[in-house]
C-alpha cells in the first residue's frame, strides 16, 4: 500500500482533492499521475448498471498512460507503454475508474487495506498537504525525510500484508477490531512523527512547497462509519463489509461485482 500510487489526471480534481493527492505524492514510495481509459464495452455496462460478470476475463477494464513517461518521452504520446493496474493505489474522483481499478486488481495487499478502509478503519496519513505544482520542493522534502517516510511505509505495508493473509484465508471475524488496533498503535505514531519532523525543516522550503495543515480533520484512507458509542453494531457491520468486499475481490475477474457502497 502506497508503495506505488497513481493519481488520475483524466478528471479535474477539486482543490481539496488536489491537496489530498499531494499527500500521496509526498508519502508514497513511488507516485505517478496518468491518463486513464476504460474499455468502452465495459464502461457501457457500468453506465447502464448491467452485470460485468460475463465480460471477457482477459480484457482489461481500464489502462493508463504515465505522465512521467510522457515527459521523459519529450512530451509525446507516441510509443508510450500502456499500463494495466495490478497493485497500484489508484486515486481518482471518477467512480468508474475506481471500480475498474478494484475489479481489475482483485484481492492483493493494496486492495486488502482498502477493504479495511471501506469498513471504517482509518489508515492515517501525515497531517500535511502541499501545492502539487511544487514538484521539486516536494521531492526535496521527501529526500530529507526519507528515514521517517520509510518507517511509516514499513508499518503500513506490514499491516497490508497481514490483512491480505487474513482475508485470503477467510479470517473475517475479529479482523475489524485487529485492524483498528494496528492502525492506532502502529500507523498513527509513525504518521505523527513524520509530520513532526517535517515541521522542523527550513521554513522557506516549506513555504515554496505550499505546505499547510490538512484542514478537514485528520487525513486518512477511509473514515469512521459511525460514532464509537456503538461498538458491537459497528463491529458486526464492518466485519460483514470486509467479508463481502474481500470475497468479491478474491473471485475470478469475470465474477467480480464491486458493491456500490465501496465507491464514493
Amino acid at each position: 500500500m502506497f508503495l506505488k500510487a497513481v493519481i488520475d489526471d483524466s478528471h479535474k480534481l477539486s482543490e481539496q482533492q488536489a491537496r489530498f493527492a499531494s499527500i500521496l505524492e509526498f508519502v508514497a514510495d513511488d507516485c505517478d499521475s496518468g491518463i486513464f481509459y476504460f474499455f468502452k464495452a465495459w464502461g457501457d455496462r457500468m453506465a447502464t448498471q448491467q452485470s460485468t460478470e460475463d465480460f471477457h476475463p482477459n480484457q482489461p477494464r481500464l489502462v493508463y498512460f504515465s505522465n512521467r513517461e510522457y515527459v521523459e518521452n519529450g512530451k509525446s504520446w507516441n510509443a508510450l507503454p500502456i499500463h494495466v493496474p495490478t497493485n497500484e493505489f489508484v486515486y481518482s474522483n471518477s467512480g468508474v475508474v475506481c471500480k475498474g481499478a478494484l475489479e481489475q486488481q482483485g484481492l492483493n495487499a493494496t486492495t486488502a487495506l482498502l477493504t479495511l478502509a471501506v469498513a471504517g478503519v482509518d489508515i492515517v496519513l501525515p497531517n500535511v498537504s502541499f501545492s502539487r505544482k511544487s514538484v521539486n520542493e516536494i521531492q526535496d522534502i521527501r529526500t530529507k525525510l526519507l528515514e521517517e517516510r520509510e518507517q511509516y511505509l514499513g508499518v503500513v505495508s506490514e499491516i497490508a500484508d497481514d490483512a491480505l493473509g487474513r482475508l485470503t484465508s477467510g479470517e473475517f471475524r475479529g479482523t475489524y477490531e485487529w485492524a483498528r488496533n494496528e492502525a492506532t498503535l502502529k500507523i498513527l505514531p509513525k504518521a505523527r512523527r513524520l509530520q513532526s519532523q517535517l515541521t522542523k525543516l527550513d521554513r522557506s522550503l516549506l513555504h515554496r512547497a505550499g505546505y499547510q495543515f490538512w484542514k478537514e480533520g485528520i487525513p486518512a484512507i477511509g473514515k469512521a462509519l459511525v460514532s464509537s458509542g456503538k461498538d458491537a453494531a459497528i463491529r458486526a457491520a464492518a466485519e460483514e463489509i470486509i467479508r463481502v468486499v474481500a470475497v468479491t475481490l478474491a473471485k475470478r475477474i469475470e465474477e467480480r461485482k464491486i458493491p456500490e457502497a465501496v465507491i464514493p
